[in-house]
């Protein structure tokens, strides 16, 4: 059996449970999952397959996907160092891999970080151990090592870049929003309203690099990337997914458009969104909302990451929302912005805080009459 440790945004953990149990139900392999705690921060399960690190091409929530190595007790370096020695990293890395040591202690009496790499500088003699984040590089591997109360917990990173990374070719603007954070506004969106139930056109009016708009069609198995687990020797014989058969279910868009006015940032939208069209239809325009003069007989959803700070200038938040509603006439809103929207003219309201890149914002969502 082996232990992973699925790491999210705070307040993410409910919807990454669900997403690891569906994950492993689609793929038939649910029989071997165990749900072990869920956590602020993250999921722990067990699984008697290596097939279940095929999650970190599937999740839309999780950050990172760690594969738990070891755990053992320990209060002296030097017992410290004779239980390393015990422990080979040869079970995973190829002789002379970069390795980044990423040390964390709480409530231990080993509370020395820095010391606590140098033994393992010290034992693992054929690997380039690199203490700080700042000297690793995107292709080096990363060792976690977690103290806490006496416990150390040893930990492989199976992901490499964070896994809101669905693409390393994908360009981003200045305020982007994360893509778990919006995959997970668009599984919110779903619990207030569905767009099942009639067609319905997304517009974001404020599209930036195109994330949202991305997000909308980010279903199924991820090969737009490469990941850690791929180049792991305990991985070297792991069996391909066969997702041949597997019906991925999308949200099911008519349309996706998007509007930017800065110029600059549309080229960039117009580079993300370039694959999508394939799949879906497509409309980009390069100008301000009030000049947007398409009428639509479907329904329309808004969704967006509305400027604030030093992209307002002299817009406010009221004449943004003013201007959305005249102009697209939409059934449901769902933007971001520091501030909760409020409209006595909607029929319900969800406010609901996250936190994007170190910033607090609220997601709003309000449902109107078509």
């Amino acid at each position: 059996m082996s232990k992973f440790f699925a790491v999210t945004a705070p307040g993410f953990e409910e919807g990454l449970e669900a997403e690891i149990k569906k994950f492993h139900s689609l793929f038939g392999i649910e029989e071997s999952l165990k749900i072990l705690s869920t956590q602020k921060g993250g999921v722990e399960f067990e699984s008697a397959v290596n097939e279940s690190v095929y999650f970190n091409n599937y999740s839309k929530l999780a950050t990172r996907l760690l594969i738990r190595w070891d755990e053992f007790h320990c209060v002296f370096f030097s017992d410290l160092e004779k239980k390393l020695k015990q422990r080979s990293l040869s079970k995973w890395f190829k002789n002379k891999s970069r390795i980044f040591v990423k040390v964390n202690s709480k409530k231990s009496k080993l509370g020395q970080e820095k010391k606590i790499f140098e033994v393992f500088k010290r034992v693992y003699v054929d690997f380039e151990l690199i203490p700080k984040a700042s000297e690793a590089e995107e292709d080096d591997y990363t060792l976690f090592v977690d103290f806490f109360e006496d416990t150390c917990t040893l930990s492989i990173d199976t992901s490499g870049p964070a896994l809101y990374k669905r693409s390393m070719d994908k360009k981003t603007s200045f305020g982007s929003m994360r893509e778990t954070i919006a995959n997970w506004a668009l599984t919110k969106m779903m619990t207030v309203d569905s767009p099942w139930k009639e067609p319905t056109i997304l517009i974001d009016p404020f599209a930036g690099s195109g994330t949202l708009l991305l997000e909308s069609q980010n279903v199924g198995i991820n090969r737009q990337r490469d990941y850690t687990y791929q180049k792991l020797k305990a991985f070297a014989d792991l069996k391909p997914l066969n997702e041949q058969k597997i019906d991925f279910s999308k949200f099911p868009f008519t349309e996706l458009i998007g509007i930017e006015s800065d110029e600059e940032t549309f080229e960039i939208l117009k580079s993300n969104l370039q694959a999508l069209g394939k799949k879906t239809k497509v409309s980009l325009y390069h100008q301000k909302n009030e000049d947007y003069k398409k009428s639509h007989d479907q329904r329309v959803w808004l969704f967006s990451n509305l400027p604030y700070g030093k992209q307002v200038k002299s817009e406010t938040l009221k004449t943004m929302f003013a201007t959305m509603k005249s102009v697209f006439k939409p059934q449901l809103i769902a933007v971001f912005h520091p501030e909760p929207l409020k409209d006595n003219e909607a029929l319900s309201a969800l406010h609901l805080p996250v936190v994007n890149g170190g910033l607090k914002v609220t997601l709003s969502i309000l449902i109107y009459k078509k």
